[in-house]
Formats: C-alpha cells, sequence, structure tokens
C-alpha cells in the first residue's frame, strides 16, 4: 500500500478564520481513518499559527527540533484516530 501524504498544505491569509482550515483537517483525517490508519503525525513552524488549529482539534503536541537554516522551531503534533 502506497502512503499518500501532501508535503506542504497553505491557507491563503484571506481565507484564515472561516473554518476552511478544519474542514481540510476533517477531510484529511476521514482520509487517513478511511484508509486504516489509526493514528496521524504532521507539524507545523512554532512562528506559524497552524499550531492552534492542531491543538483545537485534539493534536497533541510531542516534540519540537530546530532544523538546519529555519529560525523557528518545528512543532511535531500526533493524533489517534480511533
Amino acid at each position: 500500500q502506497t502512503i499518500p501524504f501532501l508535503e506542504h498544505i497553505y491557507l491563503a491569509e484571506s481565507a484564515r478564520g472561516q473554518g476552511y482550515g478544519m474542514q481540510m483537517m476533517q477531510y484529511w483525517e476521514n482520509s487517513m481513518r478511511d484508509m486504516g490508519f489509526p493514528s496521524v503525525m504532521t507539524s507545523t513552524q512554532a512562528d506559524e499559527t497552524a499550531w492552534m488549529l492542531y491543538e483545537k482539534r485534539g493534536y497533541r503536541r510531542i516534540g519540537a527540533f530546530l532544523p538546519p537554516l529555519q529560525e523557528a522551531q518545528e512543532l511535531v503534533y500526533w493524533k489517534d484516530l480511533e
């Protein structure tokens, strides 16, 4: 089985705060659940606002690291889909 993934998802500034991010995450979570995945992981930079969306959706921060050439930490999140 090929494991599908998206490298980057970005919501335009003008579309934020209107529920589109929640809808996109719900669609992705449902798709992964339908394919039989029991959990999902994602990440975002600490200086971006996506971490707030992840935490609202029940994601748990499981770590962080500072990649070379990146100014902000990369925050790693996990969610159980079952």
